[in-house]
């Protein structure tokens, strides 16, 4: 049992990564339309979580912990508040 409990934790971590890293490289690609600039770091951060999500059984705990982490919070896309010109 403990061992189904590991492998069904490790592909749910897995999936999340891999979602993240899409999201990341759409929201670049986005960016990208609207005129703004260095996707390169989207791209790159995406790059090391496919890295991650490939290798997820071999890297230590605190590496895995810190990735799903990322992944939870990398791609919120809110954009910056405006402020109001002020005349």
């Amino acid at each position: 049992m403990q061992e189904r409990q590991l492998f069904a934790r490790l592909r749910a971590d897995r999936e999340l990564i891999d979602q993240a890293a899409a999201r990341l490289r759409h929201l670049a690609v986005q960016d990208e339309y609207r005129g703004r600039r260095y996707p390169e770091h989207a791209y790159g951060l995406a790059s090391i979580l496919d890295t991650i999500a490939l290798g997820l059984t071999d890297v230590p705990d605190s590496i895995r912990t810190a990735a799903v982490r990322t992944a939870r919070g990398a791609p919120r896309h809110r954009p910056a508040p405006r402020r109001p010109c002020r005349r």
